[in-house]
């Protein structure tokens, strides 16, 4: 088993850690190789300072710029495919 980084925040399960008071705190990994530990809010922020070179999410590791990441991406130059509303207002 490999061992913990030093700097490496311990967790209550494999991705997020829980304060009390309900708040969820994600794992990240800057640029400079630094753990921490955010509020998911904040990591887009991140992602567009480009402070940020991974978080975990419950698939694993994420690596910005190689992952997908949601709501980052270019455009669809497919067909529409969304279902027409039957209401207009």
């Amino acid at each position: 088993m490999a061992e913990r980084p030093k700097d490496e925040p311990l967790m209550d399960s494999a991705f997020s850690f829980w304060l009390k008071g309900g708040i969820m705190l994600v794992k990240i990994m800057y640029q400079n190789g630094k753990y921490d530990m955010v509020k998911p809010i904040i990591i887009n922020e991140l992602i567009s300072s480009s402070k940020l070179e991974k978080f975990f999410r419950s698939g694993g590791w994420v690596t910005v710029g190689i992952d997908p990441i949601r709501g980052i991406g270019g455009s669809y130059e497919g067909p529409e495919r969304r279902r027409a509303s039957e209401y207009v207002i």
